[in-house]
């Protein structure tokens, strides 16, 4: 079942409005309390992310679900200058700035997405390649012009596996695996994507029943 859409616009966006609603569609399809709780936290979550970036939005937000998942939906772009755009761009790549927090890396991979939505296809795979946290794996149709068409560019699970490799490598900080089993968002998430679909970047959060 998809709920109706909400239209979200500039970088404040109104917790409460998401969070309600959110809260309501789980009320509406009969979820219990444990699960509508869990879910508004999400909706909360995908707020404040969408509040702590550096630029402004022009988004859609809708919920979805099945007899398995529920998904909260995020459709976004972004309007900036030519000169802002490869500022951001260069935020999201310059490794020397990585965030603090599972909140912080999200919200630098999506916006060094959002910042290179409108350039060509093998401008958007080589920022791809180059996002710190970004590239645990690429999934989409390389078919002429339609290359681009849908992308899944970051992906929580395969970043707590990358995370959990280097461990048993001894290669990573414990400081990231530390800021994981912190982080609301990926304690009650199953999975959070982001991917590039018809110039838009999609913010996806699933919880499974």
């Amino acid at each position: 079942m998809k709920s109706e859409i909400i239209k979200v616009e500039g970088k404040q966006t109104k917790e409460i409005r998401i969070a309600n609603f959110v809260e309501g569609y789980c009320n509406d399809e009969g979820y219990d309390q444990k699960t509508t709780l869990r879910m508004r936290l999400l909706a909360e979550e995908l707020v404040s992310l969408i509040s702590s970036m550096e630029m402004d939005i022009d988004g859609e937000f809708f919920v979805e679900s099945t007899d398995k998942e529920i998904e909260l939906h995020m459709n976004m772009r972004t309007f900036i200058y030519p000169e802002r755009k490869k500022e951001l761009m260069g935020l999201a790549t310059v490794e020397k700035k990585k965030p603090k927090g599972v909140l912080g890396k999200l919200s630098q991979v999506v916006q060094g997405y959002l910042a290179g939505v409108d350039e060509d296809e093998q401008q958007q795979l080589e920022l791809a390649r180059s996002i710190p946290y970004g590239m645990y794996g690429m999934t989409g149709s390389c078919m002429g012009n339609q290359m681009m068409e849908s992308i899944t560019a970051w992906s929580l699970q395969r970043y707590r596996d990358a995370i959990d490799e280097s461990i048993a490598q001894n290669e990573a900080d414990e400081e990231e695996k530390d800021e994981l089993e912190k982080s609301v968002l990926a304690n009650l998430a199953d999975e959070v994507s982001v991917g590039i679909k018809s110039s838009k970047v999609q913010l996806i959060v699933t919880k499974k029943l």
